[in-house]
């Protein structure tokens, strides 16, 4: 997987900066790459330079699965072999979107939590 990050051409040094120091830290364990692009809409009128977006993805619901399939009460209740398809990940991340803590934000926990709801 390669996560590619389109960005307004006045910020793609700043987020290039970023990116390497967090690879060569040792936080940044996959690929990137960083094009500069048209400015991002959001929609409904919310774009980069008036709002945030923060994405979770399919991909960060298989991240958290597979952590809680080390944890013994996980393997216990659920046993080794629990798959989530495309379509339960989403499920899962469109409960998280509607039912969260807003005033907690949403987080790797809040994930798991949900994760379990689903099962």
């Amino acid at each position: 997987m390669t996560i590619t990050i389109t960005v307004d051409p006045s910020e793609k040094q700043k987020i290039l900066d970023v990116l390497e120091d967090a690879e060569t830290d040792g936080h940044l364990d996959f690929p990137f790459n960083v094009q500069e692009g048209a400015s991002v809409n959001f929609g409904n009128g919310y774009n980069k330079k008036n709002s945030i977006a923060l994405i979770w993805s399919i991909d960060d619901v298989r991240h958290v699965l597979q952590d809680l399939k080390t944890r013994g009460w996980f393997i216990k209740k659920y046993g080794h072999v629990v798959k989530l398809s495309d379509e339960d990940c989403m499920e899962i991340l469109e409960d998280v979107e509607r039912y969260h803590d807003a005033s907690m934000g949403v987080s790797w926990d809040t994930i798991e939590i949900y994760i379990e709801k689903f099962l």
